[in-house]
């Protein structure tokens, strides 16, 4: 029993190994159709040409309150929350909208002015 598990440990890691080296020789795409692949491509090429450096600090001081505000995560945030709060807004749209819709739309429309 003992030898039976010992060479399906084996076995097994043999069949793993030969499948990660493939996998790497591949460049990680011999499960993909081609299409799935010069798509993973692209996406390996666009983040290959972003920008590696931070951006720099403005030398002018009044400058630097919003140069602050805008490279926070906490800005990032707030962006984001409202482009989602606005795709949720624009998803209530309905064909026959009750008394209750139109409240929610005068809403959206007062707080995305």
């Amino acid at each position: 029993v003992l030898g039976c598990f010992v060479l399906l440990n084996m076995v097994i890691g043999v069949v793993l190994d030969s499948f990660n080296q493939i996998k790497q020789e591949n460049d990680g795409l011999t499960m993909m159709t081609e299409e799935q692949g010069e798509w993973v491509k692209a996406q390996k090429a666009i983040m290959a040409s972003r920008p590696l450096k931070q951006a720099t600090p403005p030398k002018e001081p009044w400058r630097m309150p919003a140069f602050t505000l805008v490279t926070s995560n906490g800005f990032d945030l707030a962006i984001m929350s409202i482009i989602v709060l606005n795709m949720f807004f624009m998803c209530i749209t309905t064909w026959d909208p009750s008394p209750f819709n139109d409240d929610i739309k005068v809403l959206a429309e007062i707080t995305n002015v």
